[in-house]
């Protein structure tokens, strides 16, 4: 928080500056006869009539723009929907991946600042957002190792705005449902907006896994399960904002950000024995439910000048609560009760940061943009654990257990960026960027807070360049060449640095337990790693009429090919060891987070899209008015250099995907209200598919994920411009979920976890109504 508040000191020193500054330096004289250029800008704000497409090919960093009638126009009612249709991006289940890469490679801001724990994109409305920035590369002002996603939520509109959204819809178990509000207005030099969404969830699915370990015994264990889980819950989003307009230069600006989230889950198997000894527990019945609730507070201050200069200060505080409360009990071969525990689980995390950024315009075509920004995070940890016996419970205590961990962490960054335009060709982005980073991790000396058996600290900075270039090929600036070059920081999460050790509750801690059901641990020493980033992409118009598009005006039909490398040093993965620890009676195979050298990706994106009528002139008959396609293939390679094996690659990046659509929009637009001609109805199809590939994780550790394919579907009605009906359809006759992971012993021998899962039909209907 002291740093903070020293940047915030140093912010209104800025200001003073500046306007010092703005007032003895005057704009820049265009030429006789001539326009200045306009100077582009990585982070475009919004406005009321959008131009989105002509907005990203002004960009000189490669990024897509979604504005309000992007995120509007197919009525799709999750954020994952709509980020899917963009080339090069994958959803694989909750997470997102850009270049083939996700966990922290991809980052997630929220109106420029990380997003907060739990957060989860599926569960907010695009009616909550204003627009969304993918940017595919890092840069001098946002970092990100595989690219960022920006989310700015929605702000006061010009005119009143009221909307109404409800939903029911059906997966596995019983309906789910979801309600949403939006109101938003202005009263003079005051606007506001008042979002609410809640929701509702219940599904369940059926798994089976065999299981084969050697027992300190010697002894091989081959071993089948069945078993069923069931998951229930809520939540809901309240995202007010309130814009003030100073004066015709300056705005305050002031959001609040909340977001809380209920899931309960039920969960039994059954274990039978197909060689070697049975274990202790054949079957196990557990139930938990656990409250993920954050909120932040940011309140961001803007003055703007007519000759383009402008300076923004931010400070925002953020608090985030994850709690959870579980139990399990085990059966015996015998019908009695094997074991029964309950655990409990908090975690606490405060954030207080800070921000100003000054752009400064310079000669014609030419301006700079400083920045500094600091950030003060604290987690708390807690974990109890309640054995459950005949004469009541008792509660363990252990170096892990009854103990209140905590970590802390400061960051303070710095970057300058040089934006240019030289003529109507080229344009530029130069930058440097410097970030400091601290931890201090303490393990507690007992239950009582206050005592602390040690404390580790860590400081690591870093420099990171950057330069980006974009080139025009026509006059229109469809057909275009980018080339970014970049060095980007990845900064290991608080909870991998702490250095709490959690058993694997399959096997007590009086027994030994196998790599496949390893305990784990966090690493205080972890360290950040620092990748290196080339991405090349060129564009052109394709199809019938592409020579025919005009300035600010979308194409018929437009591919892309993009080439990216990443080199990154010192990758975090974790790394399971037979070790003897502490917390057990018996040595446990355990799973830590460590540096393992150097890894390199590199992958080519190709895609289309555009009017069915220009990319298939021939069938252009045959086809209904309206339709647009589009077609991405994305083609990855990694490899990681300690790993002596061909298939040593990044966790989760498969070695290609394919994702192919189509859309049929009304023809010609929405039409006026009341038109008798208006066509209500739209319709879509979207398949994502990625193939079956395993991962050599270590030297001793392998991986392998099956194939995934998911076909969706969605009918729009829109009977007039303030109502919208639209039925969908995910997971279309999606294939079972199937892993599988293996540890090898020295000998040879493998113990193996195969898993299988199915996936469940989603059908949802729902409801926009606007007044």
């Amino acid at each position: 928080m002291l740093r903070a508040a020293a940047l915030a000191t140093l912010a209104v020193g800025i200001v003073g500056a500046a306007q010092a500054q703005a007032a003895s330096v005057p704009p820049a004289k265009p030429e006789p006869g001539k326009a200045p250029p306009a100077v582009q800008q990585i982070v475009v704000e919004g406005t009321r009539r959008e131009d989105t497409e002509a907005e990203r090919r002004e960009a000189t960093l490669a990024m897509d723009i979604l504005g309000r009638e992007d995120l509007d126009r197919h009525g799709d009612l999750s954020l994952l929907d709509v980020l899917s249709r963009l080339p090069g991006f994958a959803v694989d289940g909750e997470s997102v991946r850009l270049r083939g890469l996700g966990a922290g490679y991809t980052l997630i801001l929220i109106n420029g600042e990380p997003a907060p724990p739990g957060f989860s994109l599926d569960q907010l409305p695009p009616s909550q957002i204003e627009r969304v920035e993918v940017l595919k590369g890092p840069s001098a002002e946002f970092g990100g190792v595989a690219g960022t996603i920006n989310i700015i939520l929605r702000g006061p509109t010009r005119l009143q705005q009221r909307e109404v959204r409800a939903g029911i819809g059906w997966r596995a178990l019983q309906p789910s449902g979801n309600f949403g509000v939006a109101w938003g207005d202005r009263v003079g030099p005051v606007g506001f907006q008042l979002p609410f969404s809640s929701w509702r969830w219940a599904t369940a699915s059926d798994w089976s896994a065999q299981r084969t370990s050697r027992l300190p015994t010697s002894e091989v264990r081959a071993t089948t399960l069945a078993g069923r889980d069931q998951s229930r819950g809520g939540g809901a989003n309240f995202n007010p904002r309130l814009d003030w307009k100073l004066s015709d230069l300056h705005s305050l600006q002031v959001q609040m950000f909340w977001h809380r989230n209920e899931p309960r889950n039920l969960g039994h198997y059954t274990t039978q024995t197909l060689l070697g000894p049975p274990p202790s527990t054949v079957a196990e019945a557990s139930h938990s439910a656990s409250l993920d609730e954050s909120i932040r507070a940011q309140v961001q201050w803007q003055r703007r000048t007519p000759a383009g200069q402008r300076i923004e200060l931010r400070l925002s505080a953020q608090g985030a609560v994850q709690r959870s409360a579980s139990g399990t009990s085990g059966r015996n071969d015998l019908g009695g009760t094997s074991f029964a525990r309950e655990l409990s689980a908090s975690q606490r995390e405060h954030r207080h940061a800070a921000a100003a950024k000054w752009r400064q315009p310079l000669a014609a075509g030419h301006a700079v943009l400083f920045g500094l920004e600091s950030e003060d995070r604290v987690r708390r940890e807690l974990r109890r654990w309640f054995d459950i016996g005949p004469s009541g419970s008792s509660e363990r205590m252990t170096a892990a257990l009854g103990r209140a961990f905590e970590a802390s962490s400061n960051k303070a960054n710095a970057f300058v960026q040089h934006e240019a335009r030289w003529g109507e060709t080229w344009s530029g982005l130069v930058g440097l960027r410097a970030e400091a980073w601290s931890v201090t991790t303490a393990v507690p000396a007992g239950p009582a807070p206050g005592f602390v058996a040690s404390r580790e600290q860590a400081r690591h900075r870093a420099l990171s360049p950057s330069l980006n270039l974009r080139r025009r090929l026509d006059a229109q600036g469809v057909e275009q060449v980018r080339i970014g070059l970049a060095r980007s920081i990845r900064w290991p999460d608080l909870p991998l640095l702490m250095p709490r050790y959690n058993l694997n509750t399959t096997y007590d801690r009086t027994l030994p337990n196998t790599p496949v059901a390893a305990d784990s641990s966090g690493n205080p020493g972890l360290a950040a790693e620092r990748a290196t980033t080339l991405d090349l992409a060129w564009e052109f118009p394709i199809g019938v009429g592409a020579a025919a598009s005009r300035p600010g005006r979308s194409t018929p039909a437009s591919a892309s090919v993009a080439v990216f490398s990443r080199r990154i040093d010192g990758l975090i993965r974790r790394r399971i060891a037979l070790e003897s620890v502490a917390e057990a009676d018996a040595p446990r195979w355990v799973s830590r987070p460590v540096n393992l050298g150097r890894a390199t990706s590199y992958g080519i994106e190709l895609s289309a899209k555009g009017a069915a009528e220009a990319l298939l002139p021939g069938l252009s008959a045959l086809l209904p008015s309206g339709l647009t396609l589009r077609a991405a293939l994305s083609l990855y390679r990694s490899r990681v250099e300690l790993i002596d094996d061909p298939d040593a690659r990044l966790e989760n990046q498969a070695p290609w995907s394919l994702n192919l659509g189509l859309d049929r929009l009304p023809p010609g637009g929405e039409g006026r209200a009341g038109d008798a001609t208006r066509d209500p109805w739209r319709w879509g199809l979207s398949v994502a598919h990625t193939p079956a590939y395993s991962t050599q994780q270590s030297d001793s550790q392998r991986v392998w994920r099956g194939r995934q394919t998911r076909l969706d579907a969605y009918l729009g009605w829109r009977p007039d411009r303030q109502t919208q009906w639209r039925l969908s359809a995910q997971f279309i006759a999606a294939p079972d979920l199937r892993s599988r992971s293996s540890v090898f012993d020295l000998d040879g021998f493998a113990a193996v976890n195969d898993t299988r899962r199915d996936q469940r039909l989603r059908l949802a209907v729902d409801l926009v109504q606007r007044f």
